[in-house]
């Protein structure tokens, strides 16, 4: 350590040197703080859910052959992001939102006010493309691809269509974004409509034409229901007649086959009862005469009432003995 002569004192050899210390020391930290300062404005952020293009502000230019996704990058100064959105948006077109619907015109040249909403992303790879014919302003383009697709597909189909053949005019409405957004980078992945409000009378005129129609379609039906109901009655009366034919042909059948069996039996009798008379006039050397009048006392005999023979006629040879 020295001092001077007025009593102060210096830590060097030479006077003043330690304010030329301090000073070397001030500007040494002054420029580790910018240096860290600008190392750490180097590194810049893409938030969650969004892809990001690098953005020279310096020069002006953007960097149009990477895309990055959500995380920290060390770019550089003067660098930062144009961020996009990685997820699915929403472009809502109704009237009960902050969107505006659609007004149109169908074929037959009636008035149409569309609600529908459409759900698009962007195509990553294509991002800088986005960029460059777009800039950042790309959600009011593609606003007015929607409109101008929705009207045109409206102008293919007729109003009553609007009621009858929804399912079919959202697919039209589905195809025809999907194929426009390509044009501006982007999916359309999906389209709703929500509404369709036309001129007063026409809805009026639906309604008592879907009236009409279901009162013509409830009268087909009851007479459906009249024609299956007699079917059924004919169909009944066919079998209970196909019934009582085949039991009256059974009850003949079987009056046949009883009197077939009765003349077989009276024929068996009377051939058994002749040829027993055969056998006994041979036997007993009778007559004609003589067998007539005794089969005719066997007759008698086989009656337990001699009341049954009176007014009995005897046999003609008999009568003439």
């Amino acid at each position: 350590m020295c001092c001077e002569g007025d009593g102060e004192c210096c830590c060097c050899y030479h006077p003043c040197a330690c304010w030329k210390v301090i000073i070397y020391l001030v500007i040494g930290v002054a420029a580790l703080i910018t240096m860290i300062v600008l190392i750490v404005c180097s590194f810049q952020w893409v938030e969650v859910g969004f892809y990001g293009l690098d953005a020279n502000y310096i020069v002006q230019i953007v960097d149009d052959k990477n895309t990055y996704d959500e995380g920290r990058y060390f770019l550089g100064l003067g660098h930062g992001f144009i961020q996009y959105p990685k997820t699915v948006q929403t472009l809502d077109f109704s009237q009960n939102t902050s969107g505006t619907a659609i007004t149109a015109r169908t074929k037959d040249g009636l008035a149409l006010t569309l609600g529908i909403t459409l759900q698009y992303e962007l195509i990553r790879n294509s991002l800088p493309a986005l960029y460059r014919m777009l800039d950042h302003d790309y959600v009011e383009v593609l606003k007015n691809v929607a409109r101008d697709q929705a009207r045109d597909v409206a102008s293919h189909w007729r109003a009553v269509e609007f009621f009858h053949n929804r399912s079919s005019i959202e697919y039209d409405l589905r195809v025809s974004m999907a194929e426009a957004f390509l044009d501006f980078y982007a999916r359309c992945t999906d389209v709703q409509m929500k509404s369709i409000d036309l001129p007063d009378a026409f809805e009026t005129s639906i309604e008592q034409t879907e009236v009409a129609r279901q009162d013509i379609e409830k009268a087909v039906f009851e007479l459906s229901s009249a024609q299956v109901l007699a079917q059924t009655r004919i169909m009944y009366a066919q079998v209970d007649q196909t019934v009582q034919i085949t039991a009256a042909n059974a009850s003949a059948q079987a009056k046949i086959v009883q009197a077939k069996a009765s003349a077989q039996g009276l024929n068996l009798t009377t051939t058994a009862t002749a040829d027993a008379a055969a056998t006994l006039a041979a036997l007993s050397g009778f007559t004609p005469s003589d067998l007539v009048r005794y089969m005719y006392i066997q007759a008698l005999a086989a009656h337990s009432s001699s009341a049954l023979t009176i007014g009995l006629d005897p046999p003609v040879d008999l009568a003439n003995i």
